[in-house]
């Protein structure tokens, strides 16, 4: 093997395990979407997110079996929805969440990709929609308490979204979150690329 192909595969495999840490709780079936910030660093050439995504999209779609949207891209980032059909559809389409999303511009006969659409033009015109929290799994109270501006729980500390009211389901899906990371983290530790995918299509749900 010569040295840029070497350095290709190195590359090629550091940012599949960034994905597959970051996916996590979505591979694991406990979420129905993540929202990455993929970017290049101009001072590191190893550090190419965007580019590797923008080139692998469809490799990465396909091996993870996961979908993709990009809400919005700029010249060197993008900000990309990973989801799960299915488990978004659970999230979004049902009961008070379909309601709120109705009220808020989308369309409750739409396909999860027509409001995929909506979501993605809010994003061009706001910074980050509210309602987004809806897309990422995170509790109606909460996302509704932030939208309302209502009186906030005690501060979770290192929590991955503000918390509104009891804070007990809250904190229980933020800790399965985590756990599914801290677990990915492990078993992508120094494997190659091929162990990894194998661990993510085969083995996966075996550790959780």
């Amino acid at each position: 093997m010569g040295i840029l192909q070497y350095l290709r595969l190195r590359t090629y495999e550091e940012e599949l395990r960034f994905l597959i840490i970051k996916l996590a709780p979505l591979l694991a079936g406990k979420k129905p979407s993540v929202l990455l910030c993929l970017r290049n660093k101009e001072d590191n050439k190893t550090k190419q997110n965007f580019s590797f995504f923008s080139y692998y999209s469809k490799e990465i779609k396909e091996k993870l079996g996961v979908s993709a949207c990009e809400l919005r891209t700029g010249k060197n980032s993008a900000l990309v929805l990973f989801y799960s059909q299915n488990l978004l559809y659970e999230a979004i389409m049902h009961g008070k969440e379909r309601n709120f999303l109705y009220k808020n511009g989308y369309r409750n006969c739409c396909s999860i990709d027509e409001n995929l659409c909506i979501l993605k033009k809010k994003f061009n015109k706001e910074k980050i929609p509210h309602e987004i929290g809806l897309f990422l799994g995170y509790p109606y109270k909460d996302v509704i308490g932030f939208v309302e501006k209502k009186e906030r729980s005690q501060p979770v500390k290192k929590g991955l979204w503000k918390v509104y009211g009891n804070a007990e389901v809250s904190l229980n899906l933020m800790n399965s979150y985590k756990s599914c990371m801290n677990i990915a983290k492990k078993m992508v530790a120094n494997a190659s690329v091929y162990i990894i995918l194998a661990q993510v299509q085969r083995q996966w749900m075996r550790h959780l």
